[in-house]
């Protein structure tokens, strides 16, 4: 999917053992800009938000042009990773962002 620089961006993931949601005991999320900075969000720190059993997301703002990448990760009771990549595309005011 694409976006324009600036943008708030939902990320979300969720978590299933034998087809149930469940909740992980750990769960972050590391997302890299394209200028391969990347920023670690964690469930205990507040940083990520528990939608529903089993169902975890955060919002972070587009800064940047380019292809953003995300990995999500859950421990203990319930283990599991998702991965992805979305773009950002310039904007008219690219140069004033």
């Amino acid at each position: 999917m694409n976006y324009t620089r600036g943008t708030f961006i939902s990320l979300q993931t969720s978590f299933l053992v034998s087809g149930t949601y469940a909740d992980p005991s750990y769960v972050s999320l590391l997302v890299q800009s394209p200028s391969r900075a990347t920023v670690g969000y964690y469930y205990l720190s507040g940083t990520i938000t528990r939608e529903a059993e089993g169902i975890y997301g955060t919002i972070i703002q587009a800064t940047e042009s380019g292809q953003w990448w995300y990995y999500w990760y859950g421990s203990g009771t319930v283990y599991g990773t998702d991965e992805g990549w979305f773009m950002v595309d310039l904007t008219a005011f690219e140069d004033i962002l």
